[in-house]
């Protein structure tokens, strides 16, 4: 019996069969910036933040190099529009977390989409830690880039506020908006707009409406704004932080499981490779398997995060876009996605600007700084404990 030239069986790869054969994917390199208080995440390599020693600086200083020597010898020829339009492509290929600080108050931090030198920021996620880094919860939606949802300061305003505490725990959708305070702590972000804000409350302009005050009733001069909702939260939940499993953490998202979890078999080349060994983290799928018992699941391998050693760097992270993007189209139960029949190319540029795609990122930035966290907690206890030891 011959085999059908036409038919092809496609199967999405194990998380052991990763390692066997390297595939093509989207190198994102997370960088510290202002006081490491915000990360950059960018497919674009920073070569100021980046080791003299370490793969990617060289390698991208190389890359400089033949630029430039392009660009003085190909100058407006077909080859150098393609060098630089490839360099653009990486540097509009970004991400940004934002750390507002307000004192005696926790904002969530905010996942933005782009890069400041190419393209706009796009609010995305929320993200709100919990105590000992236990569960991370995720608000998320197109909703939160509409206009006046989040003011200069990188914080929810006072006019889409949801409600009392109460209200923000039964529905988890509702966001927690901040008011413009008459005074500011040093180290508060959103200096100019508070000294504004307040500026204009000095002056009682009557035709300027207060961020703060919510005019209800027959003497309003306009109609009382509706507080916007989150589109969708999910849960990033440490479940069982005292048994073999420490360095595992869980979501779910469109039917299916996922899971962020610490692994060994990273490669890290170099003098300190085997140092950050354990540091290294990996995304996998739980796919049901069929025909087979409930609870039978495959775990599928769709990216991968590498720890630096680097002050002025966090770390690498990988993505296998064709794995990730076969199984959105396959498994992941999303309304919202439209894909025509175009080549694979044109599919995974469009997922990149999806919800899916940007909770993958933020997902990967909270294990990357709770992980953080946890390593520094037990540095310090060790050596509280060793100073300690004499008596």
């Amino acid at each position: 019996m011959q085999e059908d030239p036409e038919l092809q069986i496609t199967r999405l790869q194990t998380g052991d069969e990763i390692y066997e054969r390297r595939e093509p994917c989207t190198t994102y390199h997370i960088y510290p910036v202002k006081d490491k208080c915000h990360k950059r995440i960018t497919a674009a390599v920073d070569i100021k933040r980046e080791s003299p020693l370490s793969r990617e600086g060289r390698t991208a200083r190389k890359e400089r190099k033949a630029r430039r020597a392009n660009e003085q010898h190909d100058a407006g020829t077909d080859e150098a529009y393609k060098i630089e339009k490839d360099q653009d492509d990486k540097e509009q290929d970004a991400f940004y977390l934002h750390s507002p600080y307000l004192s005696f108050a926790s904002p969530p931090q905010v996942l933005y989409i782009g890069s400041t030198n190419h393209t706009p920021f796009t609010p995305a996620v929320l993200i709100h830690p919990s105590f000992l880094w236990k569960r991370y919860k995720l608000q998320y939606g197109e909703s939160l880039a509409k206009t006046g949802v989040l003011d200069p300061r990188g914080v929810v305003s006072w006019t889409h506020n949801g409600g009392s505490k109460s209200d923000l725990k039964r529905v988890p959708t509702t966001l927690k908006g901040y008011k413009v305070r008459t005074w500011r702590l040093w180290g508060e972000c959103g200096k100019n707009y508070v000294h504004e804000v307040n500026s204009k409350r000095k002056c009682r302009t009557e035709d300027w409406p207060d961020p703060d005050v919510l005019e209800i009733g027959p003497g309003a001069t306009e109609k009382p704004v509706r507080p916007v909702q989150a589109e969708g939260v999910l849960y990033l939940e440490w479940d069982k932080p005292f048994s073999k499993r420490t360095r595992e953490y869980r979501w779910r998202y469109g039917g299916l499981e996922f899971r962020w979890k610490g692994t060994g078999r990273t490669e890290k080349t170099g003098f300190w490779g085997w140092f950050v060994k354990i540091n290294h983290l990996k995304l996998v799928a739980m796919i049901p398997e069929k025909g087979m018992e409930e609870d039978a699941q495959t775990e599928v391998c769709l990216a991968r995060y590498t720890c630096s050693v680097s002050k002025k760097k966090n770390g690498r992270l990988e993505i296998h876009d064709e794995r990730l993007l076969r199984l959105y189209e396959e498994h992941v139960r999303d309304q919202k996605r439209v894909y025509p029949i175009e080549s694979e190319e044109t599919r995974v540029k469009a997922l990149k600007i999806t919800m899916f795609y940007a909770l993958v990122i933020a997902t990967a930035v909270c294990m990357v700084s709770s992980e953080k966290a946890k390593r520094e907690a037990v540095g310090k206890w060790i050596k509280e404990a060793a100073e300690n030891a004499g008596g």
